[in-house]
């Protein structure tokens, strides 16, 4: 089985406000570097169009981040998470470009 290792940036956020009101992200704090083995997945197998990507699980991202009970989003670069009982942002994981 082919996989990959991907190195991430761990960022967490001091956040401002609250649920009912909406949250804000007044600073980030930076945690140092990670790295998550992630495995292959292929996509239109057999196809002209078959391409495959190397994903890290939200499980794989929480385990890495030492973040429970979240949800996890991709944006460009990284993905994004927030508290899944109240959507309170907690941080992020960049890739590393170098």
């Amino acid at each position: 089985m082919k996989s990959k290792l991907r190195k991430f940036t761990l960022w967490t956020y001091d956040v401002w406000g609250n649920a009912r009101d909406g949250f804000d992200v007044n600073d980030r704090y930076k945690h140092g570097d990670i790295a998550i083995r992630c495995k292959r997945e292929v996509f239109n197998a057999g196809t002209p169009c078959e391409f495959e990507t190397f994903n890290p699980t939200d499980l794989q991202l929480s385990r890495a981040a030492g973040f429970s009970r979240v949800s996890w989003e991709t944006h460009g670069d990284g993905y994004y998470t927030a508290t899944t009982a109240n959507g309170r942002p907690v941080g992020e994981l960049v890739e590393n470009t170098d």
